[in-house]
Protein backbone atom coordinates (compact mmCIF):
# COMPACT_ATOMS: atom_id res chain seq x y z
CA UNK A 1 0.00 0.00 0.00
CA UNK A 2 1.23 3.27 -1.41
CA UNK A 3 2.04 5.89 1.84
CA UNK A 4 1.72 9.05 2.27
CA UNK A 5 4.35 11.16 4.54
CA UNK A 6 6.23 14.39 5.15
CA UNK A 7 9.51 13.75 5.59
CA UNK A 8 10.97 17.31 7.37
CA UNK A 9 11.47 17.57 11.50
CA UNK A 10 8.86 20.19 11.73
CA UNK A 11 6.54 20.62 14.55
CA UNK A 12 3.43 21.45 13.38
CA UNK A 13 3.86 18.90 9.89
CA UNK A 14 0.24 20.70 8.82
CA UNK A 15 1.34 24.06 8.35
CA UNK A 16 5.23 23.41 7.40
CA UNK A 17 5.77 24.24 3.57
CA UNK A 18 7.48 21.11 2.77
CA UNK A 19 6.31 18.47 0.10
CA UNK A 20 4.06 15.58 0.12
CA UNK A 21 5.89 12.26 -0.04
CA UNK A 22 4.04 9.16 -1.73
CA UNK A 23 6.50 5.95 -1.00
CA UNK A 24 4.97 2.78 -2.97
CA UNK A 25 6.83 -0.53 -4.14
CA UNK A 26 6.66 -1.29 -7.81
CA UNK A 27 4.81 -4.64 -8.69
CA UNK A 28 6.24 -7.79 -7.06
CA UNK A 29 5.55 -7.83 -3.71
CA UNK A 30 8.20 -7.05 -0.53
CA UNK A 31 11.22 -8.00 -2.67
CA UNK A 32 10.17 -4.91 -5.59
CA UNK A 33 11.90 -1.93 -5.41
CA UNK A 34 10.56 0.82 -3.32
CA UNK A 35 10.01 4.37 -5.14
CA UNK A 36 9.15 8.07 -3.89
CA UNK A 37 7.25 10.74 -5.52
CA UNK A 38 7.05 14.16 -4.21
CA UNK A 39 4.02 16.68 -4.14
CA UNK A 40 3.09 20.29 -2.87
CA UNK A 41 -0.59 19.10 -1.63
CA UNK A 42 -1.42 16.20 0.64
CA UNK A 43 -4.26 15.42 -1.74
CA UNK A 44 -2.19 15.04 -4.82
CA UNK A 45 0.11 12.53 -3.09
CA UNK A 46 -2.86 10.35 -1.54
CA UNK A 47 -4.51 10.72 -5.59
CA UNK A 48 -1.16 9.36 -7.00
CA UNK A 49 -0.41 6.51 -4.31
CA UNK A 50 -3.92 5.75 -5.07
CA UNK A 51 -3.43 5.45 -8.85
CA UNK A 52 -0.31 3.76 -8.54
CA UNK A 53 -2.07 0.58 -6.54
CA UNK A 54 -5.11 0.56 -8.38
CA UNK A 55 -2.10 0.37 -11.99
CA UNK A 56 -0.62 -2.55 -9.92
CA UNK A 57 -3.76 -4.09 -9.22
CA UNK A 58 -4.56 -4.11 -12.86
CA UNK A 59 -1.58 -5.37 -14.41
CA UNK A 60 -0.89 -1.75 -16.13
CA UNK A 61 2.06 -0.08 -13.87
CA UNK A 62 4.59 1.53 -16.16
CA UNK A 63 8.04 1.72 -14.30
CA UNK A 64 9.02 5.56 -15.19
CA UNK A 65 12.73 4.69 -15.68
CA UNK A 66 11.50 2.47 -19.13
CA UNK A 67 10.46 5.69 -20.17
CA UNK A 68 13.70 7.08 -20.59
CA UNK A 69 14.64 4.81 -23.22
CA UNK A 70 15.40 6.09 -27.14
CA UNK A 71 13.11 4.73 -29.59
CA UNK A 72 16.29 3.75 -31.42
CA UNK A 73 17.74 1.43 -28.82
CA UNK A 74 14.24 -0.09 -28.14
CA UNK A 75 13.46 -0.95 -31.61
CA UNK A 76 16.62 -2.41 -32.12
CA UNK A 77 16.00 -4.67 -28.62
CA UNK A 78 12.59 -5.41 -30.29
CA UNK A 79 13.87 -6.22 -33.55
CA UNK A 80 16.36 -8.50 -31.50
CA UNK A 81 13.86 -10.09 -29.56
CA UNK A 82 11.60 -11.43 -32.32
CA UNK A 83 12.51 -14.24 -34.21
CA UNK A 84 10.68 -14.22 -37.99
CA UNK A 85 11.60 -15.20 -41.42
CA UNK A 86 14.82 -13.41 -42.72
CA UNK A 87 12.83 -11.29 -45.34
CA UNK A 88 10.82 -10.26 -42.77
CA UNK A 89 13.81 -9.18 -40.58
CA UNK A 90 15.11 -7.25 -44.31
CA UNK A 91 11.44 -5.43 -44.11
CA UNK A 92 11.27 -4.36 -40.32
CA UNK A 93 14.84 -3.24 -40.35
CA UNK A 94 13.86 -1.38 -43.76
CA UNK A 95 10.85 0.47 -42.24
CA UNK A 96 13.37 1.50 -38.43
CA UNK A 97 16.61 2.57 -41.08
CA UNK A 98 14.85 4.33 -43.73
CA UNK A 99 11.56 5.69 -41.69
CA UNK A 100 11.29 5.03 -37.72
CA UNK A 101 14.68 6.17 -36.61
CA UNK A 102 15.59 8.90 -38.39
CA UNK A 103 11.77 10.13 -37.65
CA UNK A 104 11.77 9.78 -33.85
CA UNK A 105 15.08 7.39 -32.89
CA UNK A 106 16.31 10.05 -30.93
CA UNK A 107 13.06 10.85 -28.80
CA UNK A 108 12.37 8.88 -25.51
CA UNK A 109 9.33 6.44 -25.29
CA UNK A 110 8.17 8.65 -22.58
CA UNK A 111 8.07 11.59 -24.90
CA UNK A 112 6.27 10.27 -27.78
CA UNK A 113 3.18 11.33 -28.33
CA UNK A 114 -0.09 10.36 -30.72
CA UNK A 115 1.04 13.69 -33.04
CA UNK A 116 4.53 12.10 -33.74
CA UNK A 117 3.05 8.94 -34.45
CA UNK A 118 0.97 10.81 -37.16
CA UNK A 119 3.81 13.33 -38.59
CA UNK A 120 5.77 9.89 -39.14
CA UNK A 121 2.74 8.46 -41.08
CA UNK A 122 2.38 11.24 -43.29
CA UNK A 123 6.07 11.42 -43.90
CA UNK A 124 6.55 7.76 -44.75
CA UNK A 125 3.45 8.47 -47.03
CA UNK A 126 0.64 5.99 -48.31
CA UNK A 127 1.71 2.86 -50.82
CA UNK A 128 -0.08 3.29 -53.83
CA UNK A 129 0.10 -0.11 -54.55
CA UNK A 130 -0.66 -1.13 -51.32
CA UNK A 131 2.45 -2.88 -50.78
CA UNK A 132 5.28 -3.15 -47.80
CA UNK A 133 7.55 -0.68 -47.39
CA UNK A 134 10.20 -2.13 -49.82
CA UNK A 135 10.87 -0.44 -52.35
CA UNK A 136 9.93 -2.03 -56.20
CA UNK A 137 13.97 -2.26 -56.99
CA UNK A 138 14.66 -4.53 -53.99
CA UNK A 139 13.23 -7.51 -55.34
CA UNK A 140 12.00 -8.85 -58.56
CA UNK A 141 8.76 -8.49 -60.51
CA UNK A 142 6.80 -11.68 -59.38
CA UNK A 143 3.52 -13.56 -59.90
CA UNK A 144 2.01 -16.67 -60.43
CA UNK A 145 2.95 -17.83 -64.01
CA UNK A 146 2.21 -21.52 -63.26
CA UNK A 147 5.31 -22.15 -61.90
CA UNK A 148 4.57 -21.80 -58.47
CA UNK A 149 3.64 -19.14 -55.92
CA UNK A 150 6.22 -16.34 -56.39
CA UNK A 151 8.40 -17.59 -58.80
CA UNK A 152 9.98 -15.08 -61.27
CA UNK A 153 8.14 -13.90 -64.06
CA UNK A 154 9.90 -15.19 -67.23
CA UNK A 155 8.89 -13.68 -70.76
CA UNK A 156 7.86 -16.71 -73.34
CA UNK A 157 7.92 -15.89 -77.19
CA UNK A 158 4.87 -16.13 -79.20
Amino acid sequence: MAQVLKKCDCRNKTRCGHRWTVRYREPGGRSARQRERSFPTKKEAESFGVKAENDKRQGVYIDPQLGQVSLRKWAEEWLEQHQVNESTRRNYQGFLSNHLIPELGSRTLAGLTVADVKKLQVASGPRADGGDCQRPSEHPAQHDDGGGEGAPHTRQSV
